[in-house]
């Protein structure tokens, strides 16, 4: 459902103060200021696509701040990504500052303090996106804030063309596809910011992210050997076994759990799928590397929420 907040009915003196309030209330715990008194024009319109909220904020100049004070109040933690689409906007955090111009875009982390700071009218596209959505896809994330993809870069203007399709409130119309073309945009956002040139360790930042696509890769490919390991797994890459585990260790899994994960994954597709209806619970799960029917049954009841039995009898009846 779409929401609309503007302070062009009300009075003049109420209209700033108004503006205040639905920032705080909206995002999460701002404080704004402005360098003049007077009437103030400002509003957004809200609305989500799938797991993200959407804003379109047009509005006067004004400065835009969380502080240690406004984190302290408030438990929100996303990345907020920014795109300029009318005016300039400054953004700083972490150390780093940057500038949006038309077309521009960056992230900002709620959970540290930032400044956004505003000269004369703008509009801005702001996407909130759930904080670990982002956060175990990057690495290195605390480098991604307040850094924007080079305009001449392929990648920024392909990110460029997604977040122009989320600003479409219904851009598609079945709830699955949102879904879809949002997970599509959190997978393709870390590989814009991670190739930008934020920093000198970009070279190591591009090569881990290559690798683990490997490794991911890798693994899918032989998640129905029992016996697929780290050590399997470095050898494929020519790595060490250390080396395999340090590169999920900016993410919230690691390789066991990754196999575990996408094994119970398949095993749960099949046992819904009509075509495998004539294979027993534990055929399918010995196929896809198990060999602990017990160890299955509970991680299978622990990820679904429900036994391997009753997932079948429910999706197939």
């Amino acid at each position: 459902m779409n929401k609309t907040w503007t302070t062009q009915q009300l009075p003049e003196k109420e209209q700033f103060d108004y503006w205040r309030e639905v920032i705080c209330n909206t995002y999460t715990g701002l404080s704004s200021k402005r360098n003049c008194e007077g009437s103030f024009m400002g509003s957004i319109l809200c609305y989500d696509q799938a797991d993200l909220a959407i804003s379109q904020i047009a509005s006067e100049a004004q400065i835009v701040s969380r502080g240690k004070r406004e984190i302290a109040r408030s438990s929100t933690e996303s990345y907020f990504l920014l795109l300029q689409q009318k005016g300039v906007g400054h953004v700083v955090q972490d150390g780093r500052k940057v500038e949006l111009r038309i077309g521009d875009y960056t992230l900002v982390d709620t959970t540290r303090p930032y400044i956004l700071s505003f000269y004369s009218d703008f509009k801005q596209l702001c996407i909130k996106i759930p904080r670990l959505s982002l956060h175990s896809r990057m690495y290195n994330p605390d480098r991604i804030t307040a850094v924007k993809p080079a305009p001449a870069n392929g990648l920024a203007q392909l990110g460029l063309n997604y977040i122009q399709a989320l600003s479409v409130p219904d851009i598609v119309s079945h709830a699955a596809n949102k879904k879809r073309l949002v997970q599509n945009f959190l997978e393709f956002l870390p590989i814009i910011f991670n190739e930008s040139p934020q920093d000198n360790s970009i070279e190591e930042l591009r090569s881990k992210s290559i690798q683990l696509d490997m490794l991911l890769c890798f693994i899918e490919r032989n998640l129905a050997g029992p016996d697929l390991n780290p050590g399997m797994a470095a050898k494929h890459l020519d790595v060490s076994i250390r080396y395999i585990h340090k590169l999920f260790e900016n993410s919230d899994s690691s390789f066991g759990r990754t196999v575990l994960k996408s094994r119970l994954e398949k095993c749960a597709e099949e046992l819904q799928n009509p075509l495998f209806s004539n294979k027993s619970i534990a055929e399918i799960a010995y196929q896809w590397g198990f060999n602990d029917l017990s160890h299955f049954g509970r991680n299978f009841k622990k990820l679904l929420e429900i036994t391997p039995r009753d997932w079948r009898n429910k999706t197939l009846s």
